[in-house]
C-alpha cells in the first residue's frame, strides 16, 4: 500500500507590455499577471498484491486517484472532476526453464465529466491489453534477460452534446454553462436599434453543438537486462 502526493509545474510572474506610440495613454504600460500550472498529477492511494504458486505468478493493484482536486492550466480548480479507481491485473507463467509468458489487463476510467458547458476537455475511459515474454540467455558466463511486450489501448467511444437549455446572458469568467457571446439586447451603434442577428444563441465555442472522441493506440517495447 502507498500514497503519492499531487504534483505539478507552476509558473508565476508578470508580463510588462510596452507599445511605441502609447506611452502617454492611460494604464500604460500594460501589466499581465501569469499563473500557469502544467503537468498536473493527482494524489493517489494504491494497493498492490501478488500470489505465487509453482510456475504461476498473479498480481493486481488498485489505484484511487483524487481528481476532484484537479487544477487546470490557469491554476483554477476545475469543476466536477471525478475521483477514479483504476485496476490492473497481470499473469506470468513459467512454461520452460528461464522462459516466461506474461499477460495483463488494465482499466482506467476518465475523471472528466460530460462537457456540456463552456469547457471542452476531451478524455475517454481506457482499456489496455498487454502480452509479453521473458527469456534468459547465457553468454560467456553472463546471464542476460531479454524481454518484450506488446500493448493495445482502446479508448472507449464518447459523444458529448452541449446543453443549450439554460443559456447565460453573458460570458463572464464565473459562468461555466454555455453562454451567449452576443446578448439579444445588443444595440447596433449605427441604427441605435437591437441587432436582429443577436437574437438567440451566438457562440464561438469550438465544441458546439457537440463532439465525439475515441480510438486506439498500440505500443511495442524491448528490454535487455544483465542478471548478476
Amino acid at each position: 500500500a502507498g500514497f503519492r502526493e499531487e504534483h505539478a509545474f507552476k509558473i508565476v510572474g508578470i508580463n510588462e507590455i510596452q507599445v511605441r506610440g502609447l506611452q502617454n495613454g492611460e494604464g500604460y504600460p500594460v501589466i499581465q499577471k501569469m499563473n500557469i500550472l502544467t503537468n498536473y498529477s493527482p494524489r493517489q492511494i494504491y494497493w498492490s498484491g501478488s500470489w505465487v504458486k509453482d510456475e504461476w505468478l498473479i498480481s493486481s493493484d488498485l489505484v484511487y486517484s483524487i481528481w476532484s482536486m484537479y487544477r487546470n492550466e490557469h491554476n483554477e480548480k476545475a469543476n466536477h472532476y471525478r475521483d477514479t479507481l483504476s485496476t490492473r491485473f497481470g499473469i506470468e507463467y513459467k512454461y520452460q526453464e528461464n522462459q516466461k509468458l506474461r499477460f495483463g489487463y488494465a482499466y482506467h476510467p476518465s475523471p472528466v465529466p460530460n462537457q456540456t458547458g463552456r469547457t471542452n476537455d476531451v478524455d475517454n475511459d481506457r482499456s489496455m491489453l498487454s502480452l509479453g515474454s521473458g527469456h534468459q540467455i547465457e553468454f560467456k558466463n553472463t546471464k542476460l534477460q531479454l524481454s518484450w511486450h506488446f500493448q493495445f489501448h482502446y479508448l472507449h467511444p464518447r459523444t458529448t452534446i452541449k446543453d443549450a437549455s439554460n443559456i447565460a446572458s453573458s460570458c463572464t469568467d464565473e459562468v461555466q454553462t454555455l453562454c451567449d457571446e452576443l446578448p439579444d439586447q445588443t444595440i447596433n451603434p449605427s441604427t441605435g436599434k437591437p441587432w436582429p442577428q443577436a437574437q438567440g444563441l451566438q457562440t464561438g465555442n469550438p465544441g458546439f453543438p457537440g463532439f465525439a472522441s475515441g480510438g486506439w493506440l498500440t505500443q511495442f517495447g524491448l528490454e535487455l537486462s544483465w542478471v548478476f
